[in-house]
């Protein structure tokens, strides 16, 4: 990987959580310790970041919200959304949900029917775990970097892992969707959810409306490759929602 590139993941990682160290930042680039502290000192040089003991951190930290504030907001939307994506589900799927703060909420209300669950978030595993699923959940996670502050596992590691499944279903947050196709804000995620959307029959978007009409950093692929958005039916995203040409569900 060319050191730009790298640099430029670099800033991505930090665009998920404020802090990343020398350690974290050598197994996701499979670079030299050296090497990553060069890449440190220069992008704290030229003020993209801080430069702190054992690693780096983000001059916006401040400004980010930690996934537990994400994760609420919006709640009583993301929690209908929910429900009604997992109503899709039936006895026998192999099922992908990403480590969105939306997917999140599926884990209240999974059924307890047979079915086999590959994520890459650990939050969602956890949560599935302790609700201790009479009928045997399977749970599949994959490997990879753990993403600060996220709770999402990512990387190389993390897409081999996530490549050798195949799924019924894939359950995908975004930070965006508009008439020309979905986005995220971490080319790091959108390299996972890009395995999910190739490797499973079929992809379901589930986004609450502050999401609809949106773009975000990177483009994970065209309104062609979804089959189905699950939204609430928010009145502020009407005129967005009539432009995107794939089926609609909209909870109340």
């Amino acid at each position: 990987m060319l050191q730009k590139q790298r640099q430029e993941k670099i800033m991505e990682c930090l665009a998920g959580g404020d802090y990343l160290s020398v350690e974290e930042a050598v197994k996701l680039f499979k670079s030299s310790p050296a090497t990553i502290r060069r890449d440190f000192m220069e992008l704290a040089e030229s003020d993209q970041v801080l430069k702190v003991r054992g690693g780096i951190r983000s001059r916006k930290a401040s400004a980010m919200l930690p996934f537990s504030d994400r994760e609420s907001e919006y709640y009583a939307e993301k929690e209908e959304i929910a429900k009604s994506a997992v109503s899709m589900i039936r006895p026998g799927d192999v099922v992908f949900i990403d480590g969105g703060t939306t997917t999140f909420h599926m884990a209240s209300y999974l059924p307890d029917i047979n079915i086999r669950i590959i994520t890459n978030s650990i939050r969602l595993a956890s949560a599935l775990e302790e609700k201790k699923s009479a009928a045997g959940w399977e749970i599949y996670i994959t490997g990879g970097f753990l993403y600060a502050k996220s709770g999402i596992l990512l990387g190389p590691n993390a897409q081999s892992s996530l490549a050798q499944y195949h799924a019924s279903l894939a359950f995908l947050s975004v930070s965006g969707i508009d008439e020309n196709g979905i986005y995220n804000n971490s080319e790091l995620v959108v390299d996972m959810e890009r395995v999910m959307i190739n490797n499973s029959d079929r992809t379901v978007i589930i986004a609450d409306h502050s999401k609809i009409g949106k773009q975000g950093l990177v483009k994970v692929c065209g309104l062609d490759r979804i089959k189905t958005l699950i939204t609430d039916s928010s009145k502020e995203s009407k005129e967005s929602l009539s432009k995107i040409r794939i089926e609609k569900i909209m909870v109340q």
